[in-house]
């Protein structure tokens, strides 16, 4: 009995290790380009608090479907709660000098968004792929790493109504 205990407080202990040297933050952003004004999408900001030489580092994660929103066909899938393809999505970030953290007023939520629009709105779903996959491997904060690993063991099927952006930023929150 002992032993199952140890093994679980040390299961906890290696979890938490490196998910509290990671800051995590959710940001509200609009669904789409077309309703800006309904901001139901949730974008997460990824910064390692540990004091290390890598805090500089911002990364945006989100989990978005992959096939094209604005055509018909897959508009009616998604509101009949049909299983679209998703991605999640990492972009890499370098705050600015007189930025030491993402919550400090010289990068506010609203030059992040822009930020990611202004990298994510013009590529193509090939080019958005390879673009999380070469920010994935340029990692190299050991701790974002493990916690990137972790995140990206989702499940990219998406569902409108029980396994999207929302529930994906409730994952990387807990």
């Amino acid at each position: 009995m002992n032993l199952v205990f140890t093994f679980v407080f040390v299961i906890i202990a290696l979890l938490d290790r490196y998910r509290s040297k990671i800051f995590v933050q959710k940001i509200h952003t609009s669904m789409h380009r077309y309703l800006p004004c309904i901001k139901w999408h949730h974008l997460t900001i990824l910064q390692n608090n540990s004091g290390s030489r890598y805090a500089k580092d911002l990364y945006l994660v989100d989990f978005t479907p992959l096939e094209d929103t604005t055509n018909l066909h897959t508009m009616i899938r998604m509101g009949l709660g049909q299983r679209i393809l998703g991605e999640i999505r990492i972009r890499k970030f370098v705050l600015p000098k007189r930025a030491r953290t993402a919550l400090e007023p010289a990068l506010d939520s609203k030059s992040i968004i822009d930020l990611w629009t202004e990298q994510n709105e013009k590529l193509t779903v090939q080019e958005s792929i390879k673009t999380t996959q070469k920010t994935y491997n340029s990692v190299v904060d050991p701790e974002m790493k493990e916690f990137l690993d972790w995140i990206c063991q989702w499940n990219t099927d998406f569902y409108i109504y029980t396994h999207n952006c929302q529930h994906f930023a409730k994952r990387v929150l807990s």
